[in-house]
């Protein structure tokens, strides 16, 4: 092992206990007040949900309460969250859908198999930038080859090196950016590095491309 790995894997231990102390530890204390403040469904997700065909399989990672695991019910969600007892609320709302305790950087499921993804207000709680794409790049790998999986993570507009709105499609690795209203130029990950990419994801570009046009092209 090269000295710049072993520096990684200490920095990437040092993220992970930093995490559970201050993201992991405090969910599993408000998850009950959490969950009670979190029931309705964001208009863009129920959208994505909706939009999607009969029968799809697909992960909800970060899955909370599991507010949207029954939005569509013609398709099969799995669901996962770091904290315990939020996957012991999600399968109480519903108990229809499979929910998993699983972290959402070593996800449990074989790759190159679901259809879509969602993974919504997750990716700001990494504490890194790499971590942070290490999480997206975890997320694409899921996704069917061949352009037919596609992704939707959203954050808060106020996380740091996060998009508001990031629309992957697999198949040619595209990722379309919005914040709020603005518009935003699409991406093509093979080409782009860790540094560059979140240069991009700062530095928002207006283009005539609607929020959800980037989840069907």
């Amino acid at each position: 092992m090269s000295p710049e790995q072993g520096n990684t894997d200490e920095d990437g231990f040092k993220e992970a206990r930093y995490e559970s102390r201050h993201v992991h530890q405090v969910y599993d204390k408000i998850a009950t007040h959490f969950s009670a403040t979190r029931y309705k469904p964001w208009p863009i997700v129920e959208k994505f949900l909706n939009s999607l065909p009969l029968g799809a399989v697909g992960l909800d990672m970060g899955c909370g309460n599991g507010k949207y695991l029954n939005i569509n019910p013609n398709i099969f969600i799995l669901g996962s969250d770091r904290c315990g007892r939020l996957v012991e609320i999600a399968q109480q709302h519903a108990a229809s859908q499979d929910v998993v305790n699983a972290d959402i950087m070593d996800p449990p499921y074989r790759p190159s198999t679901f259809d879509f993804a969602l993974s919504i207000a997750v990716i700001h709680h990494l504490s890194t930038a790499r971590r942070r794409i290490e999480a997206i790049a975890s997320i694409l790998g899921l996704l069917k080859p061949g352009g037919e999986g596609k992704a939707l993570v959203k954050q808060p507009t106020t996380s740091l090196s996060c998009g508001s709105i990031i629309s992957i499609k697999r198949g040619n690795w595209k990722v379309m950016l919005s914040r709020q209203g603005e518009r935003s130029s699409l991406l093509d990950m093979r080409k782009i590095t860790g540094g560059q990419f979140l240069t991009e994801l700062e530095n928002w570009r207006k283009f005539n491309i609607s929020p959800c046009e980037g989840l069907s092209t």
